[in-house]
């Protein structure tokens, strides 16, 4: 086995481990989200389509910032002495407001942003072929 394939194989135990441990552990993730995630294509790169281990390694760093969340911020602080704890009670209150509001947005940017991906590597295929 390749290089790369070892590592594919790698990257797909530890998603495996992580989730296992995960759901051990919580119960943050459904039903529906697991399997939603064991419908997925596991692999990087589509079956016949061959990358050097250099474009798999730019592609895999590419496919990781791809993935966009919706995170909280990690604190939230005012400089103002007086009103400053009325205006961090307020964003935190506001922030699950936003973040329900956001969840599909980020979710449709996640899909576009696979998606272009996936186009990007169908079309570097492709440029390789006629090279």
């Amino acid at each position: 086995m390749n290089n790369t394939a070892e590592n594919a194989d790698l990257l797909i135990e530890q998603a495996r481990t992580a989730l296992s441990a995960r759901l051990e552990r919580s119960v943050d993730y459904n039903q529906a989200e697991i399997e939603k995630v064991s419908r997925l294509s596991h692999r990087l790169v589509p079956k016949g389509i061959s990358v050097d281990e250099h474009t798999s390694e730019r592609l895999r760093a590419l496919a990781r910032l791809s993935q966009t969340e919706l995170q909280p911020p990690i604190s939230l602080k005012s400089h103002r002495k007086i009103i400053g704890p009325v205006i961090v009670a307020a964003k935190r209150a506001i922030w699950p407001l936003l973040g329900a509001l956001l969840k599909n947005f980020v979710e449709a940017q996640r899909e576009y942003n696979s998606l272009l991906l996936e186009e990007y590597l169908c079309h570097l295929n492709s440029c390789r072929r006629q090279a």
